[in-house]
């Protein structure tokens, strides 16, 4: 509604696009009322499942994250032991936990003592939740996978952790992937959407192909098996947010826009 009365109105319209809805005709319908369209990555093209002559032009504005002053992991960087992994987000089918579980099959054969930290609420009436606990069981891995449900102080969690893992099946952005790397954390991701755009392969962590728990596997113990590695990670991948994604990055640009759609 906000896009018809600002056209009648004369005011330019900028729509930041964080999303994406199961209607993209009315998107692109809304999309054509603004002067400019912004979306979060390159890779959110991909979801758009338009023709590209219905694609409204657009341009890419990364998310950008408040960076703390002061790096925890160089205060509280023992090593995790026995060696941790943490998985972040909503226990949603497209955030792929099936396959992060397939891969921890895998993954515990050779670490057996290695614990994944699955942190996350129930989405919908909580049978996927209970499908993966189920899953958990039947692959032999619930000494190993601990699912701790919501969680207010994910930092500390995420700070005791030796390697975050993102197996997303979809992810416009990818906002915990930074926030890892700020914790100087290494990523092990999947390569889809803005994820590609934010971690560096072979520099601040592993990305990997979706629906490929044994390529996860392989990355995640690589990481956890070789600790300087995993530290070299987490030093590229701060360095690379506080220089690429911080908050002041996107406010600049944001600014820049503004001041071009208003002359």
């Amino acid at each position: 509604m906000a896009a018809p009365a600002a056209r009648l109105a004369g005011v330019p319209v900028v729509w930041h696009v964080h999303g994406l809805t199961s209607l993209p005709l009315l998107e692109a319908a809304a999309a054509r009322l603004a002067q400019r369209v912004v979306l979060v990555s390159h890779g959110m093209r991909e979801y758009w499942q338009l023709p590209p002559w219905l694609v409204p032009p657009h341009r890419v504005i990364h998310n950008g994250l408040q960076m703390p002053s002061i790096d925890h992991n160089s205060i509280n960087g023992t090593p995790a032991c026995p060696p941790q992994i943490v998985a972040v987000g909503v226990l949603h089918p497209r955030k792929g936990y099936e396959t992060l579980l397939h891969a921890m099959q895998q993954v515990a054969r050779v670490l057996p003592q290695v614990q994944c930290k699955i942190v996350g609420g129930e989405w919908g009436d909580g049978s996927y939740a209970r499908d993966l606990h189920d899953l958990s069981r039947r692959l032999g891995v619930d000494n190993n996978v601990s699912f701790l449900g919501y969680q207010k102080d994910v930092e500390s969690i995420l700070h005791e952790s030796t390697v975050m893992v993102i197996p997303s099946q979809q992810e416009t952005f990818g906002m915990v992937a930074l926030e890892a790397m700020t914790a100087s954390k290494p990523v092990v991701a999947n390569r889809t959407g803005g994820l590609a755009e934010i971690v560096a392969h072979g520099k601040t962590g592993f990305l990997v192909p979706p629906d490929r728990p044994d390529l996860m596997a392989a990355a995640l113990i690589t990481t956890l098996q070789h600790p300087t590695l995993a530290q070299q990670f987490g030093a590229q991948g701060r360095q690379r947010a506080l220089t690429e994604f911080s908050a002041q990055r996107m406010a600049g640009s944001f600014a820049a826009l503004y001041r071009e759609v208003l002359r």
